[in-house]
């Protein structure tokens, strides 16, 4: 009965959170009516997938060669690599 699960919802948590009206955006609401929140859902973005990843040993001095594919980008676009925390430069 919706009645009784709203009492219910209302006594052990105080808010109801729609998944339907949050999924598209909306508001979040208190039982009671109170404003908590406005809900702005991100558009979904794949991460990087990572290929085949091909190791090679170098004497140190060497030089070495990264290549990095990437489908589908626009001009603001950036690739940056990192040796652990360290940023590795061109050249």
């Amino acid at each position: 009965h919706k009645r009784y699960y709203q009492t219910i919802v209302r006594k052990e948590w105080s808010t109801v959170i729609s998944a339907a009206r949050v999924a598209n955006g909306g508001s979040i609401r208190s039982q009671r009516g109170v404003f908590v929140a406005k809900v702005k859902i991100a558009p979904f973005e794949n991460g990087p997938v990572a290929g085949q990843i091909n190791h090679a040993v170098v004497k140190e001095g060497d030089n070495v060669k990264f290549i990095c594919n990437i489908e589908n980008y626009d001009s603001t676009t950036e690739v940056t690599w990192y040796c652990g925390v360290r940023q590795l430069e061109a050249g």
